[in-house]
Protein backbone atom coordinates (compact mmCIF):
# COMPACT_ATOMS: atom_id res chain seq x y z
CA UNK A 1 0.00 0.00 0.00
CA UNK A 2 1.39 3.58 -0.59
CA UNK A 3 1.56 6.62 2.18
CA UNK A 4 2.38 9.70 1.99
CA UNK A 5 3.83 11.37 5.09
CA UNK A 6 3.39 15.00 5.86
CA UNK A 7 4.48 16.83 8.88
CA UNK A 8 4.22 14.18 11.16
CA UNK A 9 0.70 12.62 9.39
CA UNK A 10 0.60 9.76 7.55
CA UNK A 11 -2.21 9.42 4.50
CA UNK A 12 -3.11 6.75 2.70
CA UNK A 13 -5.13 5.71 -0.38
CA UNK A 14 -6.41 7.33 -3.42
CA UNK A 15 -8.88 9.48 -0.75
CA UNK A 16 -5.92 11.06 1.65
CA UNK A 17 -7.23 10.54 4.68
CA UNK A 18 -5.23 10.42 8.03
CA UNK A 19 -4.46 7.20 8.96
CA UNK A 20 -2.06 8.17 11.91
CA UNK A 21 -0.13 10.55 13.06
CA UNK A 22 3.65 10.98 14.76
CA UNK A 23 4.13 13.14 18.11
CA UNK A 24 7.55 13.99 19.20
CA UNK A 25 8.65 15.23 22.43
CA UNK A 26 9.91 18.88 23.38
CA UNK A 27 13.78 17.28 23.64
CA UNK A 28 14.89 13.86 22.86
CA UNK A 29 13.94 11.50 20.63
CA UNK A 30 10.75 9.99 22.05
CA UNK A 31 8.04 9.93 19.99
CA UNK A 32 4.39 9.00 20.20
CA UNK A 33 2.08 7.82 17.66
CA UNK A 34 -1.60 7.96 17.31
CA UNK A 35 -4.37 6.93 15.02
CA UNK A 36 -6.58 9.49 13.30
CA UNK A 37 -8.39 9.93 16.13
CA UNK A 38 -5.70 10.81 18.65
CA UNK A 39 -5.99 6.72 20.59
CA UNK A 40 -2.30 5.80 21.68
CA UNK A 41 -0.68 3.48 19.40
CA UNK A 42 2.93 3.03 20.12
CA UNK A 43 5.38 4.99 21.86
CA UNK A 44 9.13 4.99 20.78
CA UNK A 45 12.25 5.74 22.41
CA UNK A 46 16.15 4.95 22.72
CA UNK A 47 17.39 2.67 25.14
CA UNK A 48 20.64 2.75 26.65
CA UNK A 49 22.11 -0.91 27.47
CA UNK A 50 25.08 -1.49 30.27
CA UNK A 51 28.23 -0.78 28.29
CA UNK A 52 32.26 -0.71 29.36
CA UNK A 53 33.83 2.26 30.01
CA UNK A 54 34.57 4.62 27.29
CA UNK A 55 32.41 2.57 25.04
CA UNK A 56 28.89 4.13 25.68
CA UNK A 57 29.07 5.48 22.52
CA UNK A 58 29.22 2.97 20.06
CA UNK A 59 25.38 2.16 18.28
CA UNK A 60 26.21 -1.70 19.68
CA UNK A 61 25.14 -0.46 23.07
CA UNK A 62 21.38 0.84 22.39
CA UNK A 63 18.66 -0.37 20.71
CA UNK A 64 15.27 1.42 19.49
CA UNK A 65 12.34 0.48 20.80
CA UNK A 66 8.82 0.43 19.53
CA UNK A 67 6.36 0.13 22.38
CA UNK A 68 2.54 -0.72 21.36
CA UNK A 69 -0.71 0.07 23.86
CA UNK A 70 -0.48 -3.33 24.94
CA UNK A 71 2.79 -3.33 26.64
CA UNK A 72 4.19 -5.55 23.65
CA UNK A 73 7.63 -4.16 22.50
CA UNK A 74 9.13 -4.09 18.86
CA UNK A 75 12.89 -3.40 19.18
CA UNK A 76 15.45 -2.99 16.53
CA UNK A 77 19.19 -2.84 16.88
CA UNK A 78 21.63 -0.58 15.23
CA UNK A 79 24.97 -1.53 13.07
CA UNK A 80 28.09 -0.46 11.16
CA UNK A 81 28.34 -0.81 7.46
CA UNK A 82 29.53 -4.21 6.93
CA UNK A 83 32.45 -2.28 5.08
CA UNK A 84 33.39 -0.93 8.26
CA UNK A 85 35.38 -3.06 10.70
CA UNK A 86 36.38 -0.33 14.06
CA UNK A 87 38.21 -3.49 15.34
CA UNK A 88 40.69 -3.65 12.58
CA UNK A 89 39.96 0.23 11.06
CA UNK A 90 40.04 1.73 14.11
CA UNK A 91 38.62 5.31 14.96
CA UNK A 92 40.15 7.77 12.86
CA UNK A 93 38.47 11.22 13.16
CA UNK A 94 38.62 12.01 9.27
CA UNK A 95 36.38 8.86 8.72
CA UNK A 96 34.01 8.20 10.96
CA UNK A 97 31.97 4.85 11.02
CA UNK A 98 28.54 5.18 9.45
CA UNK A 99 25.59 3.05 10.75
CA UNK A 100 23.30 2.63 7.93
CA UNK A 101 21.44 -0.73 9.36
CA UNK A 102 19.15 -1.75 12.10
CA UNK A 103 17.79 -5.41 12.87
CA UNK A 104 14.61 -6.01 13.85
CA UNK A 105 11.95 -8.99 14.18
CA UNK A 106 8.34 -8.56 13.31
CA UNK A 107 6.82 -11.70 15.29
CA UNK A 108 8.83 -14.28 13.89
CA UNK A 109 10.32 -12.90 10.57
CA UNK A 110 13.48 -11.12 10.82
CA UNK A 111 14.28 -7.68 8.79
CA UNK A 112 16.81 -5.08 8.36
CA UNK A 113 15.81 -1.50 8.10
CA UNK A 114 18.65 0.04 5.82
CA UNK A 115 19.77 3.39 4.66
CA UNK A 116 20.80 4.00 1.12
CA UNK A 117 21.14 7.17 1.76
CA UNK A 118 19.56 10.29 4.55
CA UNK A 119 16.60 10.13 2.46
CA UNK A 120 16.30 6.33 1.10
CA UNK A 121 15.26 3.32 3.09
CA UNK A 122 14.05 -0.35 2.53
CA UNK A 123 12.93 -3.20 4.79
CA UNK A 124 14.15 -6.04 3.59
CA UNK A 125 13.62 -9.64 4.90
CA UNK A 126 15.97 -12.58 5.65
CA UNK A 127 15.94 -13.75 1.89
CA UNK A 128 16.86 -9.71 0.90
CA UNK A 129 13.49 -9.14 -0.72
CA UNK A 130 12.31 -5.50 -0.32
CA UNK A 131 9.00 -5.45 1.87
CA UNK A 132 9.26 -1.62 2.17
CA UNK A 133 10.46 1.43 0.89
CA UNK A 134 10.42 5.32 2.94
CA UNK A 135 11.78 7.86 -0.34
CA UNK A 136 11.95 11.16 0.75
CA UNK A 137 9.81 13.23 -2.01
CA UNK A 138 12.69 15.87 -2.39
CA UNK A 139 11.66 20.40 -2.70
CA UNK A 140 7.92 19.47 -2.51
CA UNK A 141 9.02 17.55 0.75
CA UNK A 142 7.31 14.42 3.07
CA UNK A 143 7.75 11.01 2.52
CA UNK A 144 6.51 8.34 0.43
CA UNK A 145 6.29 5.21 1.97
CA UNK A 146 5.59 1.45 0.11
CA UNK A 147 4.58 -0.94 2.61
CA UNK A 148 2.71 -4.12 2.53
CA UNK A 149 -1.57 -3.48 3.51
CA UNK A 150 -0.82 -6.13 6.01
CA UNK A 151 1.22 -3.86 7.73
CA UNK A 152 -0.63 -1.81 10.65
CA UNK A 153 -0.32 2.37 9.94
CA UNK A 154 1.00 2.59 13.74
CA UNK A 155 3.35 0.16 12.36
CA UNK A 156 4.26 2.20 8.97
CA UNK A 157 5.03 5.39 11.50
CA UNK A 158 7.08 3.15 13.73
CA UNK A 159 9.28 2.30 10.68
CA UNK A 160 9.71 5.97 9.45
CA UNK A 161 10.70 6.60 13.17
CA UNK A 162 13.91 3.99 13.35
CA UNK A 163 14.87 5.25 10.39
CA UNK A 164 14.85 9.04 11.46
CA UNK A 165 16.94 7.09 14.81
CA UNK A 166 19.71 5.89 12.21
CA UNK A 167 19.83 9.70 10.20
CA UNK A 168 20.48 10.55 13.90
CA UNK A 169 23.52 8.38 13.99
CA UNK A 170 25.35 9.62 11.46
CA UNK A 171 24.77 13.02 12.27
CA UNK A 172 28.60 14.68 13.49
CA UNK A 173 28.03 16.44 16.76
CA UNK A 174 29.81 20.12 16.86
CA UNK A 175 30.53 21.52 20.52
Amino acid sequence: MNYRLLSGVLYGGKDGAPLAKIHGSVCGPEKEITAADGKRLYTSEIRHLEAPAGRSGEVNYHKYALTAADGSCIEASPAYNPDFDAAADGWPLCRLPRTDRAMLALGSVLYTLIMQNTQNYILQNAAGAVVARIVHRGVTGGWDIDAPAAMSAGLVCGLYVFSRYLERENEFLTV
